[in-house]
């Protein structure tokens, strides 16, 4: 193993950086990403600079054998938990690509680029399309961005602009953020009009913190934004920012 990733002082620094969640699920690396580089990690040490996920495999099997690379299975790039990756040769990345392809393909009708790819396999109880890689879940439509535009940004969501949940085709697809999301849901939905409640107010400055616009938690509480203000406290940051009537 290289030493300079063994030293305390490294190992702490690495997983400081480490989105730590259950054995199972992926523990996404919170550091710098090579967006251009395929969305991998990165970890740099006294002038030296390594892939996020080589470091974690390092840090606890040892050596990379020459001639191997060390590989998903969870097909997340930013991932470091040491039990989604595994050694595999170039061919492995290829073989394994090909392979999702051609079953997730198999999975709805590619018609013209206009045109809604409806996902005609599993689907979850919000109406997205799901597959499995691996013995994991996955929204169908995420794959479909990973696999025929690129990897998703840390912090966002890939979000339907034909609002066609099962949709996979990636013309139809973009990413944004959480408020995208939310301003898309809200712009397609009607909101019932109703009296706010002490709990109402709680989930409103705790939307009203994560930068959500007043104007779109209003139409989901069916309230002014007046009334969202007075719940965020009054304060300058949570007043009027986009005309309800818009």
């Amino acid at each position: 193993m290289a030493k300079r990733f063994t030293d305390e002082e490294c190992v702490k620094a690495f997983w400081k950086k480490v989105d730590k969640r259950g054995p199972d699920e992926c523990w996404n690396w919170l550091g710098a990403i090579n967006r251009k580089g395929g969305g991998y990690g990165q970890f740099g040490v006294r002038g030296f600079i390594a892939k996020a996920h080589r470091v974690s495999w390092e840090l606890l099997y040892g050596d990379i054998p020459k001639g191997l690379m060390v590989l998903h299975k969870c097909n997340n790039p930013s991932c470091v938990n040491p039990s989604h990756l595994y050694l595999g040769s170039r061919f492995d990345i290829r073989r394994s690509r090909v392979s999702v392809i051609k079953r997730f393909e198999k999975k709805f009708t590619k018609l013209d680029s206009e045109s809604c790819w409806e996902w005609e396999g599993a689907r979850s109880n919000g109406g997205y399309g799901m597959i499995g890689i691996e013995g994991k879940s996955f929204a169908a439509h995420r794959v479909s961005w990973l696999l025929y535009v690129g990897a998703i940004p840390e912090g966002l969501f890939v979000l339907h602009k034909c609002d066609n949940k099962p949709c996979v085709n990636p013309s139809h697809l973009y990413v944004g953020s959480r408020c995208d999301n939310a301003r898309d849901a809200v712009e397609r939905t009607k909101f019932p009009i109703r009296r706010t409640s002490k709990y109402d107010a709680v989930q409103i400055r705790k939307l009203l913190d994560t930068g959500l616009e007043p104007w779109i938690i209003a139409k989901i509480f069916g309230c002014s934004e007046s009334t969202i203000s007075r719940a965020g406290g009054g304060h300058s940051r949570y007043r009027r920012t986009v005309n309800l009537n818009r």
